[in-house]
């Protein structure tokens, strides 16, 4: 899809509910004896109808259905979430329309509902094939679920799916960190997202590390398993095009390379987050976390605002640099200058020239590449643009 970033959307849609909230999870998810599947439903149909003119002149180009656990969401009410959308924006024919799922509730019946209805792109939550690390992270699936979800995804007609893993987790060495993406490699699945587990404040992680309950390994360690997690997709065929994901040729996913563009995104549902750049300023907003409080908003508004934030051209400029070089094919400080208005390459003169010195950085043509050695180190070589 060779839509310019300028005209590109996408819309995120948020279904906040979970069986059980994982020990490293800090999104906003919550575990409720009863999901209110229809109230909630009704309010993210009315936020769609309210807010769609904010994508006036886009075109979308990917749907994501994520979480929570979309896959309990009920699939009628997932079908007429996505009819709303077709019906409200300008829906591109060939739209990706991505949805989450965890193994344990995936099913052929599940699949080939959400499949009927449009969703032509599934990622599944397997973080671990462990049973033991599994337990750890209180997951609800076993590795043979997710195993089997992959198979049954596979054979389902669907254009693309991602099977998505956690490295870094207390107890995890690195032959079995191998193991696993070994075995992922062999499902057919097209693309791999490989995530380093981020141990956030407020979460039961947070509380068993500072307990001394759990080890996490030695950063060097995680080092490791991102670099073997890397080599290892690069031997299958698989592109590496981003820090964390790999897929093979055409199945990279739409909704990230949004995100990474600094294209427009609407962010639908509690606690949802989105994105407008109207050329030569943006702004970063959110919706109120709670489903009850956003629920009554939307009623009474079809709105639920929760935060705000202007973003200016060299902010944006700065973002576009930090998503641009963890990717595979770098950035171009040209986009970035047609995008935002800001000379950066003049700006930014002494630092680059500094970090290519440093070899930080390689220059190909047009493009700035952060060189694979330096991956680990993109925190503190950001920083410096800030």
């Amino acid at each position: 899809m060779n839509l310019s970033p300028q005209r590109a959307a996408g819309i995120y849609v948020h279904f906040p509910f979970c069986t059980k909230r994982c020990s490293y999870c800090d999104f906003n998810v919550y575990a409720v004896p009863e999901i209110p599947q229809e109230r909630y439903s009704r309010a993210v149909l009315k936020e769609i109808q309210t807010r769609s003119k904010d994508l006036h002149g886009k075109q979308v180009i990917s749907v994501f259905l994520g979480g929570g656990t979309p896959s309990l969401w009920e699939p009628a009410w997932i079908g007429r979430t996505l009819a709303c959308i077709q019906d409200q924006v300008d829906l591109a024919p060939d739209a990706e329309i991505s949805m989450e799922m965890n193994p344990n509730e995936c099913s052929p019946e599940l699949l080939d509902a959400v499949h009927s209805m449009g969703v032509n792109r599934v990622s599944v939550g397997v973080q671990s094939l462990r049973s033991d690390l599994l337990h750890s992270m209180d997951r609800l699936h076993s590795p043979e679920q997710a195993l089997q979800a992959l198979e049954w995804i596979g054979s389902r007609g669907f254009k693309s799916w991602s099977a998505d893993l956690i490295f870094g987790l207390p107890g995890q060495e690195i032959s079995t960190w191998t193991e696993d993406i070994h075995t992922i490699l062999t499902t057919g699945a097209p693309h791999i997202s490989a995530y380093n587990l981020m141990v956030e404040p407020g979460t039961l992680l947070r509380q068993r590390v500072e307990r001394g309950h759990v080890e996490l390994p030695e950063d060097s360690v995680q080092v490791e398993m991102l670099q073997v997690g890397r080599r290892l997709a690069r031997e299958q065929g698989f592109i590496p095009y981003e820090f964390s994901n790999f897929c093979q040729p055409g199945h990279d996913s739409l909704q990230n390379r949004l995100y990474w563009d600094g294209s427009d995104y609407l962010g639908i549902g509690a606690g949802a987050h989105g994105f407008r750049w109207s050329g030569q300023s943006g702004v970063r907003q959110s919706n109120i976390r709670k489903f009850g409080a956003y629920m009554d908003a939307v009623e009474q508004t079809g709105y639920a605002p929760d935060f705000r934030e202007d973003i200016d051209p060299l902010t944006h400029a700065i973002e576009l640099m930090m998503t641009g070089l963890r990717r595979d094919t770098g950035v171009s400080l040209l986009a970035i200058k047609n995008k935002t208005g800001i000379d950066v390459e003049t700006v930014w003169e002494p630092i680059l020239s500094d970090l290519l010195d440093e070899g930080h950085l390689v220059r190909d043509g047009e493009k700035w590449i952060l060189a694979e050695d330096s991956i680990p180190l993109s925190d503190g070589i950001f920083v410096r643009f800030f």
